[in-house]
Order: C-alpha cells, then sequence, then structure tokens
C-alpha cells in the first residue's frame, strides 16, 4: 500500500543495512527517497529505479555542516519540500578498552554519530518548519541506553543522540506551535530486532506519545521500518 505517495524522504547511511532497508520501505511505500551516503549509492539507486520506484543516490558527509546545508538546500530546489528524514549515517571505531582510543577516533566517531546528526536535524528542521510540517527519526542503538566493552566513543555517542532527539523533540512540540515537526529514534538491540524507544515520540500540538514494536509487525528490519514510515 502505497502510504507516503509524492511524499520527499531523506535516508542517511543507505548505502546498507539499516539505512538501505529503510530507503527500500519508503520507496515502497510510494516516496520519493533521497539516498545518502559518503559514498554515493548508486547502485541501490538503480535498483529500486528499476524496479519501478523512486530514488536518487546522493553523497554527503555529514560531519561537514555546508556539505548538509548544500544537500537540504538541493533536495528542496529539486522537488520543492522535505516531508520526512531518517538520520541514520553512523560509524564504529575499532573495539578496544576507553583509554586505548585515539585522539582521531574519538574525534571522527563524534563528528559523524553526533554532530552528523545535529547537522542533519538543524536544516531538516528549518526546512519543514518553514513548510508546516514534518518527521524526523534518529538512529540510535542499545547502547544508547547501557554500555558495551571496547566501545566507548560509540556509546558516547549514541548516548548524546537520544538526549539531542528527546530534546529537540521537545522544542517543537510546544503548545499552541502552528507547525507540526515530530522527532523520535529508533534502535538496534542486540538480538538485532528494531524497536522505537519509549519516551522517544513527540508531535507539536499532541504533546508526548509512547511507541514500542507497532502492533503486528513482524521481526526483522520490519519495526524500524514501520517506525521510520508511520511517523
Amino acid at each position: 500500500m502505497e502510504t507516503m505517495q509524492g511524499k520527499v524522504v531523506l535516508v542517511t547511511g543507505a548505502a546498507a543495512g539499516i539505512g538501505l532497508a529503510c530507503a527500500e520501505a519508503f520507496a515502497c511505500a510510494g516516496a520519493v527517497v533521497v539516498m545518502v551516503d559518503i559514498h554515493e549509492p548508486v547502485d541501490q539507486a538503480a535498483r529500486l529505479v528499476q524496479a519501478g520506484y523512486a530514488a536518487v543516490p546522493y553523497c554527503c558527509d555529514v560531519s561537514d555542516t555546508r556539505a548538509v546545508e548544500a544537500m537540504v538546500e538541493w533536495i528542496v530546489a529539486t522537488y520543492g519540500r522535505l516531508d520526512a528524514a531518517h538520520n541514520n549515517a553512523g560509524i564504529q571505531t575499532p573495539q578496544r578498552p576507553m583509554a586505548e582510543i585515539t585522539d582521531e577516533e574519538f574525534d571522527r566517531t563524534v563528528a559523524v554519530d553526533l554532530k552528523g546528526v545535529w547537522n542533519c536535524m538543524r536544516y531538516e528542521i528549518r526546512q519543514m518548519l518553514k513548510q508546516g510540517g514534518g518527521a524526523i527519526v534518529n538512529t540510535s542503538s542499545q547502547g544508547g541506553v547501557t554500555g558495551f566493552p571496547g566501545q566507548a566513543a560509540y556509546i558516547a555517542c549514541k548516548h548524546a543522540v537520544i538526549g539531542l532527539t528527546r530534546t529537540a523533540a521537545i522544542d517543537y512540540a510546544a503548545p499552541g506551535d502552528t507547525h507540526q515537526c515530530r522527532v523520535s529514534r529508533c534502535h538496534q538491540n542486540p538480538h538485532g530486532r528494531r524497536t522505537v524507544a519509549p519516551e522517544s515520540c513527540f508531535g507539536a500540538r499532541t504533546g508526548a506519545r509512547h511507541s514500542g514494536r507497532p502492533h503486528g509487525a513482524p521481526r526483522g528490519d520490519s519495526p524500524c521500518r514501520a517506525v521510520a514510515l508511520f511517523q
């Protein structure tokens, strides 16, 4: 069923994994999907186009503020609006104890996993407020609510993404706000299932919403896909 017919959707980290699965789900639901990755996902987008869906590849390093600004400007100039975004791009540091992680490894992880989400949200939200609404999903991790050995930089960033998401959601859910910009997060748990965490979904004029695994949704990638599609 084409639940997002004519909508314009941005997905970062769309070359593989969660990002690719969600980009495919958006396309199958009828959206025009801008598939973003640091290495332009030409083949992935081409497969969707060949199957009759609307997808376009785009190369962007989300840690580069100006590049992110230019990306959102290009989307709006090309399609007229941005209806939804899934900020999924992320990297991990080599697995080793915290004191052994280098400055360069830490800085790059923060630049992509935290600043990258910050960069994308800033320009997505500005555009969505201009046009009167939109929805954003940020990918965190089970590591955003716990700790794993040897992943201190990554875990710190994923905790921060949850705090950033919650705060932005509150900022744009003010009573009487005439705009609607919904912000939520999904994460992957140790069993590989994608869910949306409680206390993470907010919408302007509607206040806070709690969400768990979508009712009736199968396991695997489908919960994450459903979260991205129906926020």
